[in-house]
C-alpha cells in the first residue's frame, strides 16, 4: 500500500471515528457532515469526497465487515464443496476483533435511528446476496438466476444477519461464530417450521 493509500484508510477512519461518536451524542439527523469536519479539521468536501454522505459513513463497519465474507466466498479452493464455502464465508464475516464488535454494534444502533442508513443497508445486504449467488452458480455449474441458487443465497446472509443481531441482543451471550453454527444446525436437522407447500 503506497504512502497516499495509506493516508486516504487513515483520514476514511478518522471520519467515522469523529461521525459516530457525534451521531451518538448528538442524534443521526442533528449531525451534519460539516460538523463532522469542523471537529477533526478537514474540509467538507474531504468528506464528500471519501464517502458522499452520511449514510455511507455508517455503513462504513458494515462493508469492512463483509470484505471478509466476499473474499473468502472467492478465494476458498476449487475443489471446496458449496456449503462448506457458504460456512466459512459466514464465519469470516462473524469473526471480529473487539474494537471491530464496538463499531458495528454502534453503527447498528444509528442505523436503527436513520430511514437513509436502513435503506442503504438493505442495498448493502441486496449486494451481498447477489455476490454469493454467483458463486454459488459458478460453484455449482447452475444460473444465478435459479430458485434454489437465489433461495441458497439468501439463507447464507440471513445465517449471517441473524447471527449478528441475535448477538447485538445480547452481547455478553455467545460468540457470533457460534450463534452461526447453530442457525446452521438447525436447518442441517431440519427442525425449523416451514411453510406447507400443499396447504
Amino acid at each position: 500500500m503506497s504512502l497516499r493509500e495509506r493516508k486516504a484508510v487513515l483520514t476514511r477512519r478518522r471520519i467515522v471515528a469523529e461521525a459516530m461518536r457525534r451521531f451518538v451524542a448528538d442524534g443521526y439527523e442533528q449531525t451534519t457532515l460539516e460538523s463532522i469536519a469542523d471537529a477533526i479539521d478537514l474540509s467538507p468536501v474531504t468528506i464528500y469526497r471519501h464517502f458522499g454522505s452520511k449514510e455511507m459513513i455508517v455503513l462504513e463497519g458494515f462493508q469492512e465487515g463483509y470484505g471478509p465474507y466476499l473474499s473468502t466466498l472467492r478465494d476458498q479452493p476449487a475443489d471446496a464443496d458449496v456449503p462448506t464455502v457458504l460456512s466459512r464465508a459466514i464465519l469470516a464475516r462473524l469473526t471480529m476483533t473487539p474494537e471491530e464488535r464496538k463499531s458495528v454494534l454502534m453503527a447498528r444502533d444509528v442505523i436503527d435511528e436513520a430511514p437513509a442508513a436502513r435503506a442503504r443497508l438493505w442495498d448493502t445486504l441486496a449486494e451481498h446476496r447477489s455476490a454469493t449467488a454467483e458463486t454459488i452458480a459458478e460453484r455449482s455449474d447452475t444460473d444465478p438466476d435459479d430458485m434454489d441458487v437465489q433461495l441458497s443465497a439468501r439463507i447464507a446472509v440471513l445465517i449471517a444477519e441473524t447471527a449478528a443481531d441475535r448477538f447485538r441482543a445480547n452481547p455478553e451471550g455467545a460468540e457470533p461464530q457460534d450463534i452461526a453454527r447453530e442457525l446452521m444446525q438447525l436447518l442441517r436437522d431440519g427442525r425449523l417450521v416451514l411453510p406447507d407447500p400443499d396447504a
